[in-house]
């Protein structure tokens, strides 16, 4: 997968994060899996139309999503993943995918975003059967969030 393709999703995920919840963010050791399936049990998928076809699934552990509901709230304590901290999570996602998009469309990749759709518990079917870029990202000191890229035909 082309670098160009994926550095807008590392940076739009740190730049974001700061922005809404005032975390910071570090980038993990990038790897690969055959399959999309994520790691995590918060799953927040959205789909990338346009000049690429695919695929950008965020996966987090329940309270790191807490965590960071929390953070993006201003501090008020989430002690569930209720429709108000799925909001918060989702949002992010959305706007981290939007970002990203708006950084493919300033290198003439013109690409649009589906709404986000989250998922809560062990996914237990691949989301593509096409391999996918894992990004790990260290929200610190909330945990990790995994930021899974896949498009077709790259």
């Amino acid at each position: 997968m082309k670098a160009e393709y994926v550095n807008p999703f590392i940076s739009a995920t740190a730049d974001v994060v700061k922005q809404m919840a005032q975390l910071d963010v570090k980038r993990g050791q990038i790897g690969l899996k055959k399959v999309l399936l994520p790691s995590y049990e918060v799953v927040i998928r959205i789909d990338v139309v346009g000049d690429l076809q695919g695929s950008v699934v965020y996966s987090m552990a329940e309270d790191v999503a807490k965590r960071i509901a929390s953070s993006m709230m201003m501090g008020m304590p989430v002690s569930e993943l209720d429709d108000l901290a799925k909001s918060a999570v989702n949002e992010l996602a959305n706007m981290i995918t939007g970002n990203a998009a708006s950084k493919l469309n300033t290198l003439g990749i013109t690409v649009d975003i589906t709404p986000p759709s989250m998922n809560i518990g062990r996914m237990s079917v691949p989301l593509a059967n096409a391999p996918a870029l894992v990004i790990p990202m260290l929200v610190l000191p909330q945990g990790t969030i995994e930021v899974n890229v896949t498009f077709k035909g790259d």
